[in-house]
Order: structure tokens, then sequence, then C-alpha cells
């Protein structure tokens, strides 16, 4: 993975740090305005193999984390069940990451809630068994983490789930 930082005092956002990758070379990140930037164009990157680290501005000296990114798949194996039956949600993780704590959350009034914990397997699958308790409709997802400062929550696309009485 390549990772490229600039600061650009001409754009709306004077002096703020920006930030593109690209796993292949080929095709780059949008830029992501990371902030704030430096007064003197001049900072220092490091980075791990993971692509986190930190960006450090050397006038006046400001650190900007660095996270590596993750992604989330994440679908019902149906989309509608009758009230005291179940279905699966599966999905990958990727990087994968065997052990990785997943967590399962339905929206709730506009907020996300956790229901329930699953961990990946070696290629980063996980799955969960939900079910339908009351008749409704729920939108659930899967979020994963990994260690605190070095990579970005995992958040997969909201799947919906129709309940019937």
């Amino acid at each position: 993975m390549v990772h490229v930082f600039t600061e650009d005092s001409r754009s709306a956002s004077v002096y703020h740090l920006y930030e593109v990758s690209s796993f292949s070379g080929v095709t780059w990140s949008a830029p992501v305005d990371l902030g704030d930037a430096v007064q003197d164009n001049s900072f220092a990157v490091a980075l791990d193999s993971t692509g986190s680290g930190l960006v450090l501005g050397t006038g006046p000296a400001y650190g900007y984390p660095v996270l590596a990114s993750q992604s989330v798949s994440f679908s019902l194996a149906s989309s509608k069940i009758a009230e005291g039956d179940e279905t699966t949600g599966s999905g990958t993780g990727t990087p994968a990451e065997a052990g990785r704590a997943v967590e399962l959350q339905v929206e709730k009034s506009g907020l996300w809630d956790t229901v329930q914990t699953a961990h990946e397997g070696a290629g980063g699958s996980f799955s969960f068994t939900i079910k339908g308790t009351t008749a409704s409709s729920f939108d659930y997802r899967a979020v994963v983490s990994d260690r605190a400062g070095y990579q970005m929550y995992g958040y997969s696309t909201a799947q919906p789930l129709q309940v019937t009485g």
C-alpha cells in the first residue's frame, strides 16, 4: 500500500494536510483532510506495514495519527422471516484477523445498539444467528475494530430484516 501526504495552501482549507492511498498504484482514494497542518510545508511520516502510524509537523510540531482502514461485508440469509424464526447474518472482515471481535448492531430510535458479538475465523469470516422475536422492521450491521490507535473501525452497510407476525 502506498500513502502520499501533501499540504496545499491554495485550497479553501489553508495549510491542511491531505492523505491519498493506493493498493495498486493505479487507482487512488479520495483525498482525506487530516486537518490543520504545519505552516512551513515540512513534515515527517512514519507508517508501519499496515499503513498505520504518525505524521508529525516540524514547524510547529503537530501530530496526526494515521489509521489503517478496514472493510466489512455483511448480508442476511433471508431478509424476511416469521416471528419466532431465525436467519443467519454473515460476512467477512478485511484485512482478516482470526479471533477479532465483530459486533452485530441493530438500529433503535436512530442509534446503533450492539446485540451480539462473534469472532472472525482465519479468513476473516463470521456469522450471527438472528431470531425474530418481535414483528417489525429492523436494520442490522456488522462492526469490526482491532488494535486501538492502529486501525479504523469498519462498518458494513445496514441490512434490512422484516419480521412478520
